[in-house]
């Protein structure tokens, strides 16, 4: 079977010791497509360098994406609207993300602000989104509303199932990744097991958010094929080769770039 990571962070600094090694590993567990989302604009640049550097002898396909992250409000500046831009018109940049927000983060205002405005900017490149969201449903979504994408993911899923079916009733899908596999996570659990496969793509959200197991734990896109039988006993999935291929046709589906190459 083949799996993909739909979002990990595999170019941060916690990474550079053995990056190449992670990479080997993935391939040999069947890892072989990883999305990495921008935050801020100064690593759009290193990551596409890295991504343009990277030797293809390994088995595994590596695709970037670019955007400003609610977390990094404080790094932000105006300027780098225009850039971001710029930088979706010349890079092999497949989404706009890793964008969105943040209820724990100050400034909601501005937050917005940056989001509608890339947003706006996912819509003139036609290019899908990879949305943040953690305490902001209802702002969220009614900006997705507002400026509707032309598809993209709400990473790291975590909601009840009335807000799952409200993201997939706007052609989004849904990151599903280390929250699933805590027996306390129940709401999540249910929503991910209530809507159709079709609408979910696995995750590591690495460095973060580990499996139930692994806390403390450095995550990694290794861990994906134990997301993958996770999620099939939350579903009570009866065939998992299917499930594979299902979950690959989605994550193409997604990035429809990632299909025609």
């Amino acid at each position: 079977m083949e799996w993909s990571d739909s979002h990990c962070h595999l170019d941060f600094p916690v990474f550079d010791q053995d990056r190449r090694a992670v990479l080997a590993a993935c391939a040999a567990r069947g890892v072989r497509t990883l999305v990495v989302p921008g935050v801020n604009a100064t690593q759009w640049q290193s990551l596409f360098h890295w991504l343009a550097n990277e030797e293809d002898d390994l088995g595994v396909r590596v695709w970037g994406a670019a955007g400003l992250h609610p977390y990094f409000m404080a790094q932000h500046q105006r300027c780098h609207l225009a850039q971001l831009d710029k930088f979706l018109a010349h890079y092999p940049v497949i989404a706009v993300g890793e964008i969105g927000l943040d209820g724990t983060v100050p400034d909601m205002a501005g937050q917005l602000a940056y989001f509608e405005a890339q947003l706006e900017l996912a819509q003139y490149h036609r290019l899908p989104v990879v949305l943040h969201q953690h305490q902001a449903h209802n702002a969220l979504l009614k900006a997705l509303k507002r400026t509707p994408p032309v598809g993209g993911v709400v990473h790291a899923f975590s909601g009840s199932t009335q807000m799952a079916q409200e993201y997939v009733g706007l052609g989004l899908r849904l990151g599903v990744g280390g929250i699933m596999t805590y027996e306390r996570a129940q709401r999540t659990r249910q929503a991910l097991g209530a809507v159709p496969l079709s609408a979910l793509l696995l995750e590591t959200d690495s460095p973060d958010m580990p499996l139930a197991g692994y806390q403390g734990v450095r995550n990694s896109p290794v861990q994906i094929p134990n997301v993958f039988r996770a999620l099939c006993r939350l579903r009570n999935e009866p065939d998992p080769v299917a499930t594979a291929q299902q979950l690959m046709a989605n994550l193409y589906a997604t990035f429809p770039v990632l299909r025609r190459t």
